[in-house]
């Protein structure tokens, strides 16, 4: 009975160590105890075939995520250039003697265009750091100023459409650690 329970002790190390290997080395090598015991073979063969699904499936979704971020970094660059080349079209536009009502829907295109550019260059930012596996550098940041900052940049479109903004941010400063972009 000793020797029986120093063969299964042993067995039972085996298979934890024949576990770690194709789970550390994404092997294919079937695990393969040295017990000849019966529920030890069929133990093993269930533990090979679960985790040559398991590996399978990792492996399926690194390569869809690689798939996935490469199409999201190649859909950023094909939205790009021609954002560029409209940006100069209407550049050019501008210049040419406009009424004040095409100047002003001229205005309009152009401020949808640079939403557009820079929604584009954040998911070609995203793609980047997603293909890094990397986490945004994030930083202490006072969430007051961020919104006064962006509402800023604003002001000079407002009040050329008649609109004067008046702001108000609460005093108490609101702060957290984000990525500033």
């Amino acid at each position: 009975a000793l020797t029986k329970l120093y063969i299964m002790k042993r067995s039972l190390r085996e298979l934890d160590q024949g576990v770690c290997e194709k789970l550390t080395n994404s092997s294919n090598v079937p695990i393969a105890p040295s017990s000849f015991d019966a529920d030890v073979a069929r133990l093993a063969e269930r533990l090979t075939r679960t985790l040559d699904e398991v590996i399978g499936q990792r492996h399926k979704y690194v390569l869809g995520n690689s798939e996935l971020k490469n199409a999201v970094t190649n859909v950023s660059h094909d939205l790009r250039t021609p954002l560029t080349s409209v940006s100069g079209y209407l550049g050019l536009l501008r210049d040419s003697g406009l009424t004040e009502k095409q100047t002003e829907y001229l205005s309009v295109i152009c401020g949808r265009v640079d939403a557009m550019k820079k929604l584009t260059e954040e998911l070609l930012s995203y793609s980047v750091v997603a293909s890094d596996e990397g986490v945004m550098a994030a930083e202490l940041l006072c969430i007051n100023d961020c919104l006064e900052d962006s509402l800023t940049q604003f002001y000079t479109a407002l009040v050329e459409r008649g609109i004067t903004p008046e702001l108000h941010v609460c005093e108490e400063r609101v702060e957290r650690t984000l990525n500033r972009e």
